[in-house]
């Protein structure tokens, strides 16, 4: 399963790649709209990724290059590693 935050015209909503490629709003298809948003989809744990396999099968839309957002919209931290 595949899940991307997408620019729509309400904002940054989250969405699970369907079987045909396509995109699907979990918020909007399974009528929930704590799980539109990543951090609410984490929260949530099993019964959200339950709803989210529920939508697979569902015909998706395609979305251009540049709709995609970050995939972790508002990260707690970022870490960093380096090497010298």
């Amino acid at each position: 399963m595949r899940l991307a935050t997408l620019i729509t015209a309400t904002g940054p909503r989250l969405h699970v790649r369907a079987d045909d490629g396509g995109y699907v709003d979990l918020g909007e298809a399974a009528g929930d709209e704590r799980l539109a948003q990543f951090g609410s989809f984490v929260a949530a744990g099993p019964a959200a990724v339950e709803a989210a396999r529920g939508l697979l099968r569902r015909a998706g839309r395609n979305f251009a290059p540049w709709e995609f957002a970050p995939a972790v919209p508002a990260p707690e931290r970022i870490l960093c590693l380096g090497l010298n």
